[in-house]
């Protein structure tokens, strides 16, 4: 169960591959369970009702016992059975409710006759065969890094983001950046560009992954409530990590 510190932090941060916001239940609470499976399918994750996707509370919300009998029902209905705890949570004077959402180990789970995915702050219904097997290959394992990444070609590698790689790895060959990158592993089994290409090796990397970011956010005081500050570093993931420790404006100063 998380605490009201890691909700603050999960509503600061808003939807995104492990995260999703709802001001109330849904009329139909399938679209619930739906959110469920797709999560289950990925990497986990929470659902946070009673509070929407600009940190704005809903009002005396809270889910009665037959709105949470229905929630417990619907989630049940995911084949195979998922791991999904429902609770209520006091955060800032305001009653929410988490659905917490661990990452399955028989994927791919099915919901309302098809298997859902979470992509970004997306769920996508698949029906096609061909669809679940090409996204729960290799054990039916769903891993967003090595996702294929249809839109990425070759000429898109930036080789800036390439030499500094390289450097930072201890790396002194010489060797093409296709080569580099073929014998990291970071293609298929059948030569496909996978999501860690890009992610790596380019500028687009928080344009078209906008969960592959780094956020800083600046509250004022200790209780994580009022932001005062934030800032955001796009790029090759190195990049912004080099970025964000090295001359982050929100960290305060080292004294001497």
């Amino acid at each position: 169960m998380i605490d009201e510190k890691k909700a603050l932090e999960l509503i600061a941060q808003g939807e995104g591959q492990h995260v999703e916001l709802k001001r109330e239940v849904p009329s139909k609470v399938r679209e619930l369970s739906e959110e469920v499976c797709a999560l289950a399918n990925a990497t986990g994750g929470y659902i946070l009702l009673g509070v929407d996707n600009n940190g704005k509370f809903t009002e005396g919300f809270t889910i009665g016992n037959s709105k949470r009998s229905a929630l417990r029902d619907s989630v049940d209905q995911i084949e195979p059975q998922v791991d999904c705890d429902i609770y209520p949570l006091n955060v800032t004077g305001h009653e929410i409710w988490v659905m917490e959402v661990k990452e399955g180990e028989d994927k791919p789970y099915f919901c309302s006759g098809a298997v859902h995915i979470r992509r970004g702050a997306n769920s996508q219904k698949l029906r096609k065969p061909a669809d679940v097997r090409k996204i729960f290959d290799d054990a039916g394992k769903l891993n967003f890094d090595m996702g294929v990444c249809p839109w990425f070609k070759w000429e898109d590698v930036s080789e800036e983001a390439v030499r500094d790689f390289k450097r930072q790895a201890g790396i002194t060959s010489d060797a093409p950046s296709k080569e580099l990158i073929t014998n990291l592993g970071l293609l298929t089994d059948k030569g496909e560009i996978t999501n860690a290409v890009p992610m790596l090796f380019s500028d687009v990397c928080g344009k078209q992954f906008i969960n592959a970011i780094i956020h800083c956010v600046r509250f004022k005081g200790t209780e994580n409530v009022h932001i005062i500050d934030s800032k955001t570093f796009e790029g090759p993931l190195l990049s912004q990590y080099a970025r964000k420790s090295g001359n982050c404006p929100l960290m305060p100063s080292k004294k001497p």
